[in-house]
């Protein structure tokens, strides 16, 4: 089975261990000018039939960009 191209926020949880509440609240908070990192910030998200669907692209980019080597971040 081809993995799926947009992932819906179980997706997250289950594929990659990001909890849905933190990255809803991440969403809000952004969306008030409170926060500008955190994946739910940081990440766009597509609303699609009023779901919220992430692109697995983007979510690879952004683990890639806040991995941690023995030295710092990479």
């Amino acid at each position: 089975m081809a993995e799926k191209k947009l992932l819906d926020l179980q997706d997250l949880e289950d594929e990659y261990g990001l909890k849905p509440d933190t990255v809803k609240r991440e969403r809000w908070l952004k969306n008030k000018n409170k926060i500008s990192d955190g994946f739910g910030a940081e990440v766009k998200a597509i609303n699609l039939h009023g779901r919220i669907r992430y692109r697995r692209d983007d979510i690879e980019k952004f683990i890639a960009a806040h991995l941690e080597s023995k030295h710092g971040y990479i």
